[in-house]
C-alpha cells in the first residue's frame, strides 16, 4: 500500500508529540512492508520545497500547488494527515477528496478546534469543545488580554464587510479582525469535515467532540497513542541521589503545560527530601514565560534544568525518577509523556482532565490531582515519598501499548476506508 502521511512539522526541525508519533508511525507502517511518504508544508527559510530523508523516512517538503503535483507522482493508495493547526490542511484536504483519494485524519491537539489551544473558556471553566463563532471569537480575545465583557461585546458586533473597518480605530480593528478569524475558522471547519473520510481520535473526549461538530459518529474511530521513544541504554542524563526521591516533568515549557504549578507545589514542600528534575525546552511563544520560571527557581538546589531531551534519551530520563508529574492545565489527547512513563516503570501524578485521566482511571499507574490546584499537589508531595511513591510504581502496568499496535489498527483503518468509498462511489454509478 502507498501511503502518504502529512502533518504540519516534522523532524528535526520542530520536536512535540505529533512529529514523533507521525516518525514513528512511518517506521512502523515501512517495517510492515508498506510504502511510505511524509510531506510537509515548505517553511519560509524552505519556500522551493525539496526533500529529505529522516531514518529511512521519504520526507518532502511542499509549497502550495506543490501537494497536487506530489499526489499526481506518488499516486497514493490513501492520505493519512495529522494537522497541528490549520495552515494548509483544508486545501490540502479538499485536493484528495476532490481526486477521489480515500482519506483519514487524526485529531491530535486541541489547535485544529479551539483559538486558545486548551479548550478552557476565558481560561478557567472546561469547555465541551462546542464550536459556536462568537462564542470562541470572545474567548480568543479574552485570551488576548481583553476583558471578559468587552470581548463578548467585541464578538457580537461583526461589520459584515471588511470594507466598513477602514473607519475603525486600529486597535479596534485589530481586534474586530480576530474575531473574524472565529467566523473563518468555522466555515473552514463544515468544508473540512464535508471532506475527511473518515476521523481518528486518539482519546475518548476527541470523538465527543468531533460528533458535537457535525462529524457523523460512524466515522469516527478511537486509537489511542502508543510509545514511540526507544531506550538507548548508554544515555545517563544525571546521577541518581541515594538520599531524596526525584521527581520529574517533560515536556515543552509553556503555560499551558503547567510547570508553575509544579514549581509553587515544590516550593510548599519543607526540606531537601525531593529534586525536582525538568525536561523539556521553551515553546516559540513561551521565552519569558520559561525565562520567569528559571530566574523564580534559581536559588533553590532541589530544582535541575536540564533542557531538551532527545527522543532516544526519554526513557532512561524517566526510568531514574520515582513520579513523573504532569501538571498540565488543559485538555491533553495523550499526553504520550504518561506512556513512556509507564514503558520506563515510572508511576505519574497527573492533572484529572482530558487524556490523562482517561489513561490513569483506566490503567492506574498514578495519582490524579484537580487541574491547577496547586495546594493539592502539595499535599501528594509531601505525603508522598518514599511509601506513596512506592505503591504507585508498584501500580504502573506492565504491558504498555506500542506504536506497531497503532500501526496495525491504521492499516485495518486504511483497507475499510478504501472500501467505504469504492462502495460509495459504485452506489452513485
Amino acid at each position: 500500500m502507498r501511503i502518504l502521511l502529512s502533518t504540519f512539522a516534522f523532524l528535526p526541525e520542530s520536536v512535540g508529540g505529533t512529529e514523533v508519533y507521525v516518525a514513528a508511525l512511518s517506521r512502523e507502517l515501512k517495517a510492515c512492508g508498506h510504502e511510505v511518504v511524509v510531506v510537509i508544508p515548505a517553511s519560509e527559510e524552505t519556500r522551493s520545497g525539496g526533500r529529505y530523508v529522516l531514518e529511512g523516512i521519504d520526507v518532502r517538503r511542499c509549497r502550495a500547488n506543490g501537494f497536487l503535483e506530489l499526489l499526481e507522482e506518488f499516486r497514493p493508495d490513501i492520505v493519512h494527515f495529522h494537522p497541528l493547526t490549520g495552515g494548509d490542511l483544508l486545501s490540502w484536504v479538499e485536493a484528495s477528496h476532490d481526486k477521489k483519494i480515500p482519506n483519514v485524519c487524526t485529531y491530535h491537539t486541541p489547535t485544529l478546534t479551539c483559538g486558545r489551544g486548551d479548550m478552557l473558556q476565558y481560561g478557567e471553566h472546561e469547555c465541551d469543545g462546542r464550536l459556536d463563532a462568537r462564542v470562541c471569537a470572545s474567548c480568543v480575545l479574552h485570551s488576548r488580554g481583553l476583558p471578559r465583557l468587552a470581548s463578548i461585546a467585541v464578538a457580537s458586533w461583526l461589520p459584515r464587510r471588511t470594507s466598513e473597518w477602514r473607519f475603525v480605530p486600529r486597535k479596534v480593528r485589530s481586534a474586530l479582525s480576530i474575531a473574524s478569524q472565529r467566523h473563518v475558522h468555522r466555515q473552514a471547519w463544515d468544508r473540512l469535515v464535508a471532506c475527511v473520510d473518515h476521523w481518528v481520535s486518539v482519546a475518548a473526549w476527541v470523538k465527543d467532540l468531533l460528533v458535537r461538530n457535525g462529524v457523523d459518529p460512524s466515522r469516527v474511530t478511537t486509537s489511542r497513542q502508543g510509545v514511540c521513544a526507544a531506550s538507548d541504554a548508554g544515555c545517563k542524563l544525571s546521577d541518581r541521589p541515594m538520599d531524596r526521591a526525584v521527581i520529574g516533568f517533560l515536556g515543552r515549557i509553556h503555560p499551558h503545560k503547567g510547570l508553575h504549578v509544579l514549581i509553587e507545589s515544590l516550593g510548599h514542600v519543607e526540606g531537601d527530601g525531593l529534586e525536582l528534575r525538568i525536561a523539556g525546552a521553551p515553546s516559540t511563544f513561551a521565552h519569558d514565560y520559561a525565562d520567569g520560571l528559571v530566574n523564580q527557581t534559581r536559588d533553590d538546589p532541589r530544582i535541575r534544568w536540564l533542557g531538551g531531551v532527545a527522543p532516544d534519551c526519554t526513557l532512561p530520563f524517566l526510568a531514574e525518577l520515582d513520579v513523573l508529574v504532569v501538571p498540565y492545565l488543559g485538555f491533553e489527547t495523550g499526553p504520550m509523556t504518561v506512556l513512556e512513563a509507564w514503558a520506563a516503570g515510572t508511576p505519574v501524578i497527573g492533572s484529572n482532565r482530558g487524556g490523562i485521566a482517561e489513561w490513569i482511571e483506566q490503567f492506574g499507574g498514578g495519582q490524579l490531582f484537580p487541574p491547577g490546584d496547586s495546594a493539592a499537589l502539595t499535599r501528594i508531595l509531601a505525603q508522598g515519598f518514599p511509601t506513596r511513591f512506592s505503591a504507585l510504581r508498584a501500580q504502573v502496568p506492565r504491558e504498555v501499548r506500542r506504536m506497531s499496535d497503532v500501526a496495525d489498527e491504521m492499516v485495518h483503518l486504511y483497507i475499510r476506508v478504501q472500501k467505504s468509498r469504492k462502495d460509495r462511489h459504485a452506489s452513485i454509478d
